[in-house]
């Protein structure tokens, strides 16, 4: 089983044919093949397994839902996606041409945090955080272990927060190129 948050441009999945997870729920393939995510990860009976290929891209994203989350979302038709299912488009955004950018999008208290280096996407993880103080923390810890730069590179902070909140004072505190794009709408949403 691969359990790393990292993923690499240089990923050769002939020599590794299975995918790489980055947490219990979420991982990435090579190819369309239900039984690889149960190979990956476990998947427990009250979960369904959810894949789909990404846009414009060679790779399948495969995760798991609560069943009883998916079914009310299969009633109610409902839309749903995998943060990592809308990862071109987070990173359209902001020009991010010769050093590292960040990509950070917030929903509620949770982060998903995209990271490329030129065209290279070097990191990907999803956390839950609890104050801007924690968030902080975990940002920073990302940046110390990718060896970023708190004065060049990049952050790109998406979604559901307000330029004068806490955890935008906080980074900009931290980090010298900050930018807020507070009404980012997701356009990655499927019908289950």
């Amino acid at each position: 089983m691969y359990n790393t948050p990292f993923i690499s441009s240089n990923i050769n999945f002939e020599a590794e044919p299975n995918g790489i997870c980055f947490d219990n729920n979420y991982c990435l393939t090579s190819e369309r093949n239900t039984a690889i995510l149960s190979e990956l990860i476990p998947i427990y009976p009250n979960q369904t397994q959810i894949t789909r290929e990404l846009k414009d891209t060679s790779y399948f994203i495969n995760y798991v839902l609560k069943t009883g989350d998916y079914s009310l979302a299969k009633e109610r038709k409902y839309k749903i996606s995998h943060i990592a299912e809308c990862i071109s488009q987070i990173i359209s955004f902001g020009n991010c041409q010769n050093n590292c950018c960040v990509y950070i999008s917030i929903y509620h208290k949770n982060a998903f945090v995209f990271v490329k280096r030129i065209s290279d996407p070097i990191f990907s993880n999803v956390f839950k955080f609890s104050t801007a103080e924690d968030f902080l923390y975990h940002i920073q810890s990302v940046f110390e272990a990718l060896n970023l730069n708190n004065s060049n590179d990049k952050i790109f902070v998406l979604g559901s927060i307000d330029t004068e909140s806490q955890i935008v004072r906080l980074l900009k505190i931290y980090f010298l190129n900050v930018a807020v794009e507070h009404n980012f709408n997701f356009s990655g949403e499927y019908s289950v």
